[in-house]
């Protein structure tokens, strides 16, 4: 073989090789929905370690809060039972309602938790609010709104070790994210034709969410507010939604306050 053709013969060699690594695919690794409950079993253990380590927080247990926590969870089970969910089955969904001092927050962690301070039920007026603001954050959670929100905080190893159970790095710097999140016009945005097709399958209505609205507007220590509130132009979206017909068990009743009542 001539010298020639030794070297043409190398260089193709090369070629085909740089050609083969140019097009090699490259791989992203994400979360998958199955990863989600076990991701937020994990941060639920943390924040439940966290507040018995905290005077000033307590965690209402449901075996000393039988009839609050079974209205809130048959409230949970009728938003489930609506078409909007994907993960009704998928994820452990799952309540917990804190008491501090001067917290009014709800706030989610993937895979189906979902945190009540006592202070923000309170501020809510009837039923149909508090069906407003639990879809909405129960479709936050189902549209892995907040596990994205975690993915770009967080490496995916970082999440995948506490899906398997590992001790996570900076603890305290993962629940504050949990708890203070903010989220973005273009995340709103996307709950919102599911959120406004579920108010009147769920006997509350824009009306109510209006409500809701118009007295947190304005309140800079209400934490609901400047997470949820602050990019997102509520009324236009709400104002596109026709009021939702009145059904016998849209009828106002007294099962909020007595909810109310068994709290401390």
């Amino acid at each position: 073989m001539s010298v020639f053709r030794i070297y043409l013969l190398a260089f193709f060699i090369l070629f085909s090789l740089s050609a083969c690594q140019k097009q090699a695919p490259k791989i992203e690794h994400q979360l998958q929905a199955a990863d989600d409950s076990r991701i937020g079993q994990a941060i639920d253990a943390q924040f439940v370690a966290h507040w018995d380590s905290l005077p000033e927080v307590e965690l209402l247990q449901p075996t000393d809060y039988p009839q609050a926590y079974n209205y809130l969870d048959s409230q949970l089970l009728f938003c489930l039972a609506q078409p909007q969910f994907e993960h009704a089955q998928t994820f452990n969904w799952q309540l917990r309602i804190f008491q501090a001092a001067e917290k009014e927050q709800l706030f989610v962690a993937p895979g189906g938790y979902l945190y009540f301070s006592t202070d923000f039920l309170r501020f809510l007026a009837n039923e149909e609010e508090l069906k407003a603001v639990l879809a909405h954050a129960m479709l936050s959670i189902d549209q892995r709104i907040i596990s994205q929100q975690l993915q770009e905080a967080f490496s995916i190893s970082y999440l995948l070790d506490l899906a398997l159970g590992a001790e996570p790095d900076a603890p305290a710097q993962l629940l504050a994210l949990v708890e203070t999140v903010a989220y973005k016009k273009e995340e709103m945005q996307q709950l919102e034709p599911l959120f406004e097709a579920l108010l009147c399958q769920i006997d509350s209505s824009p009306d109510s969410m209006r409500s809701f609205l118009q007295r947190v507007e304005g309140q800079n220590d209400f934490d609901w507010a400047w997470r949820f509130n602050s990019d997102f132009d509520w009324s236009a979206a709400l104002a596109s939604n026709n009021n939702c017909p009145l059904s016998p068990t849209m009828l106002s009743s007294n099962n909020y306050l007595s909810f109310l009542d068994q709290l401390p």
